[in-house]
């Protein structure tokens, strides 16, 4: 049911609003989990996830009201083509990596 309801997604969003000191200890599994997916997933960015993920991942820059439109808007931006395009070669990248 999970699988179905996350390729019925057109995006995914991820965001960890925490004190600074905490976030420094978080592993971005679920951040993993939505890039295997293949679905395309808008992100804050997290110590943990590495930076090599980040061209794969709309990501959050300012964690703010304003920063959160934003970003949501360049994902709205896109069509359905793109977006799909952009999760698979996350997916490939990550399943690559995963491989070595």
């Amino acid at each position: 049911m999970v699988a179905a309801e996350l390729d019925a997604s057109f995006c995914l969003l991820i965001h960890v609003l925490l004190m600074r000191s905490l976030r420094s200890i978080l592993f971005p599994s679920k951040n993993i989990e939505y890039m295997a997916s293949g679905t395309p997933l808008l992100t804050t960015k997290l110590p943990g996830m590495p930076k090599e993920y980040y061209p794969y991942v709309f990501l959050i820059e300012n964690e703010s009201v304003e920063g959160y439109a934003k970003a949501l808007e360049s994902v709205l931006a896109q069509s359905d083509e793109e977006l799909y395009v952009f999760g698979e070669k996350k997916r490939k990248i990550l399943f690559l990596k995963k491989e070595k």
